[in-house]
């Protein structure tokens, strides 16, 4: 799951939190505010990884397939 930060009608740490209370989905979030407190706060809030925009594809991609190996095993 991609989650961006930056949702209109609701805080995007917000929909991390209630996604992280019914699921265990992989979750990269994706944000324009590249503040190492906000990268933080979504690690610890249990995003798997986080990309700030503007960002180039080929990473996107590795950071993917980081992701995809680190929670193979895992149910979602």
């Amino acid at each position: 799951m991609f989650l961006d930060t930056g949702l209109p009608d609701f805080g995007g740490l917000e929909v991390l939190k209630k996604v992280r209370q019914i699921s265990d989905i992989p979750l990269i979030v994706v944000s324009g505010n590249d503040t190492a407190e906000s990268v933080v706060k979504a690690l610890t809030l249990g995003a798997d990884d986080y990309i700030t925009k503007p960002f180039e594809p080929i990473e996107l991609m590795a950071r993917v397939e980081s992701v995809t190996r680190r929670v193979g095993g895992r149910k979602n």
